[in-house]
């Protein structure tokens, strides 16, 4: 299991052992096909400090997951707060599509609680203070915190769509993609990458469509 079972005081002081790791920038990395089954992980839910795992939704339900970009507690990454913000609002369209949220962040379990309390976060957060799930996940760093991402997994855990952050050539970001790929009746109508969904801003059915359409 990843993560931190004892919380410690939270500190808003910028600086830290984390922000240094996460300071020499590392691009995001493709290191997933669509298809592939999303690595499988178990991290601590800031709100209820209980182990989360991500394979419990597997064969139950379609998993959006959000990684943040949140230096502490006070701190936050001014082109990506947006994006949680709306995330958070649009937690029960997610729900209303039979879709399972969840919040990453690199921050400690501490400082991730009041995150969640700050915020009104709803959807779970999980907290990954040594950034090995982001790593895994390839998401990339750059200036003291990992970059931002999202992937949408269907029931079965596959990856359907991802889109990474990069500070060269910024995308406008929104949750319309992922949610586009939710059916209402509860499954996948697409799937695509950040290139294919977001470049245009057309609906996600003008690019890619997936092979199988299957249900949840």
């Amino acid at each position: 299991m990843t993560g931190l079972a004892n919380p410690q005081a939270p500190t808003s002081s910028l600086i830290s052992e984390r922000f240094w790791r996460n300071f020499i920038p590392i691009p995001a990395s493709h290191r997933f096909q669509l298809g592939d089954r999303a690595p499988d992980f178990t991290l601590i839910e800031a709100g209820t400090r209980q182990p989360y795992r991500l394979s419990q939704h597997w064969g139950e339900r379609p998993v959006v997951l959000a990684f943040t970009r949140i230096f502490t507690e006070r701190h936050y990454c001014p082109l990506c707060f947006p994006h949680l913000v709306a995330m958070n609002e649009a937690y029960n369209k997610f729900a209303a599509a039979g879709a399972q949220l969840i919040l990453l962040t690199s921050t400690t379990l501490a400082q991730s609680q009041v995150v969640k309390t700050d915020l009104n976060l709803q959807p779970p957060l999980l907290c990954d203070p040594f950034c090995e799930v982001f790593r895994q996940y390839g998401t990339g760093q750059a200036l003291g915190a990992p970059l931002s991402a999202q992937f949408v997994l269907d029931k079965y855990g596959r990856l359907r769509y991802w889109h990474h952050f990069s500070f060269f050539g910024l995308q406008r970001r929104t949750v319309a993609p992922a949610l586009h790929l939710i059916d209402p009746a509860n499954g996948l109508n697409h799937a695509g990458t950040d290139e294919s969904l977001m470049g245009s801003g057309s609906p996600a059915s003008e690019h890619v469509t997936c092979s199988h359409h299957e249900e949840f």
